[in-house]
């Protein structure tokens, strides 16, 4: 009978040979995004006039054009990826790290719209704008619903995540729907009063939801924090993605409190609205909006320090390399500026605006540091290559080579694929529960498996091409390292049982007899004065 293929493991006949352009393009993932949804997010920080200059604002125009245009491009070599190369969108959504990085799209979109209502805030004749911001909006929040239910249902199902290598990655499911409450305050001030109180509605639960679940995950964050200290020295820019849910919280509170007297009085409430409502409604959101902004402040210092870090050390300086999560250092910044300015709005304070400004000086700096480092690395190989981006084999992966994949989803059928996917577990749970040393002899040196699930360390196989570890020799060394596991344990035994044990304290004083002949071991130690007496 042949054997039956699956998104998880492909057939076994040999591939085409791909054009070299293909090829780098098989390797081109989701996480592109980032790149297009912080250039989108700089043309929003400029044409919000943090900083008051023509120049900027101009260049915001130019930069969110050259977005639209990178966006579009970036969707075309997406499709060309999985209709030229073996790549599979099925594999996409099953893979554990890539599929943290699909709703970037919908993030770069949510740039494009927030972008439009930037443009048309002034307009006098935007009335069609107003509809095409509506619709472009409700088209957002239905791709944004529907993309965290499909990527959090392919995650947990999979189980393939790893406690002691979560990343703020594992929040991007639901970031986009979390970004309707800012991008609903972004469109509300085109739209007519109805309207208007629908998005707000509609974007501010949205913003309840993913601020509710960023904060569930700040909780597994701090956790992996504390007991497997920080991530590997490249992945370490991804913690500035921990300062965008309170940034874009603050965002959605600020900007919706502005609009509340005009659109409020379209609430069909039996009772008429105190006089005071709005101005109560303003002040609660800038006081949630203080408390929310210290949390961003100090998740960003939080970063910076472990960067500092790194940089005090020559040796995790030397496993720094450009990886496309350093995009973090940009798109939830510029929140964090544009957030930081409106509570200096609000406040009417000087020193607040000054530091919303020196905010976008850095991140000027920042952004032309990441571009640069982007194309380099793409010019090095150091993504778009076999085993270097986010749809490489990891270790978490392992029981789909070894066990031919999971059953209902290709990998087996009926009782067959679910005693595989069974097994599956099962030898996962067996490795997981030797000490660490154990585990990491079961594993080849250099094979994909022992990547960690969060950043590449050793070379790794193309997922497109993960049935070749489907092979007896992979199955005879792992028997051979359990055997010198074996082994080692064997003589550990032996050497425990040459050990004497250590005489023991003789605490009572000793008999007469025996007081010239034994002498209680700790006597022997030696003490050492901590402090002389005056």
């Amino acid at each position: 009978m042949a054997p039956t293929s699956s998104p998880s493991s492909p057939s076994t006949a040999p591939e085409k040979r791909l054009h070299p352009f293909l090829a780098r393009l098989e390797h081109m993932t989701f996480a592109w995004f980032t790149s297009c949804m912080s250039l989108g997010g700089m043309a929003n920080l400029f044409m919000a006039k943090i900083i008051d200059s023509s120049g900027l604002y101009y260049l915001g125009i130019a930069l969110f054009f050259v977005n639209i245009a990178y966006l579009l491009v970036l969707i075309t070599l997406q499709i060309v990826r999985y209709a030229c190369t073996p790549a599979s969108f099925s594999y996409t959504l099953t893979h554990p790290i890539e599929c943290c990085f699909v709703p970037t799209a919908l993030l770069a979109y949510a740039t494009v719209i927030n972008g439009f209502a930037s443009l048309v805030a002034h307009n006098e004749n935007s009335a069609g704008w107003g509809l095409f911001l509506r619709i472009a909006f409700w088209v957002y929040f239905a791709a944004s619903f529907i993309i965290s239910l499909v990527c959090y249902t392919c995650l947990f199902a999979r189980a393939e995540q790893s406690l002691h290598d979560m990343s703020p990655a594992w929040v991007l499911p639901v970031f986009p729907l979390m970004l309707c409450g800012s991008v609903a305050s972004a469109v509300v001030p085109s739209q007519h009063e109805l309207g208007g109180l629908l998005i707000s509605i509609c974007g501010l639960t949205c913003q309840g939801l993913g601020f509710t679940v960023s904060c569930m995950m700040y909780a597994v964050l701090l956790l992996r924090l504390m007991t497997a200290s920080f991530p590997p020295p490249r992945a370490r820019p991804g913690l500035f993605m921990n300062c965008g849910p309170p940034a874009f919280t603050i965002l959605c509170l600020m900007g919706l409190s502005e609009e509340m007297q005009r659109i409020l009085p379209a609430l069909p409430t039996p009772l008429p609205l105190p006089a005071t409502a709005y101005e109560t409604l303003s002040i609660v959101a800038l006081a949630s909006s203080i408390l929310l902004w210290l949390i961003s402040a100090w998740f960003y210092l939080l970063t910076v320090s472990s960067l500092i870090h790194v940089a005090t050390d020559a040796k995790l300086r030397g496993e720094m390399e450009f990886i496309l999560a350093w995009w973090a250092c940009v798109f939830p910044i510029t929140g964090f500026a544009m957030a930081t300015y409106e509570i200096g709005e609000a406040l009417a304070s000087g020193v607040v605006k000054g530091v919303a400004q020196g905010i976008v000086i850095w991140l000027i700096v920042v952004f032309v540091g990441v571009a640069v480092m982007h194309v380099r690395a793409v010019w090095i190989g150091g993504i778009m290559a076999e085993g270097r981006d986010e749809d490489r084999v990891i270790e978490t992966m392992y029981h789909r080579a070894e066990f031919g994949g999971r059953g209902g989803e290709g990998g087996g059928h009926g009782a067959d694929g679910a005693d595989l996917e069974k097994a599956g577990h099962c030898e996962l749970a067996a490795s997981h529960q030797h000490p660490k040393g154990q585990r990491v002899n079961q594993l080849e040196a250099n094979s994909p498996y022992s990547n960690p699930p969060t950043y590449p360390c050793t070379p790794a196989v193309s997922v497109s091409r993960l049935d070749t570890k489907k092979h007896p020799e992979h199955k005879q060394k792992r028997h051979d390292d359990d055997n010198d596991d074996n082994d080692d344990n064997d003589d550990a035994d032996c050497d425990v049982a040459k050990m004497q044990p250590l005489p023991p304290c003789s605490c009572s004083a000793p008999s007469p007899s025996s007081s010239a002949h034994t002498t209680p071991w700790s006597s022997q130690l030696r003490m050492t004065r901590l402090s002389s007496s005056p």
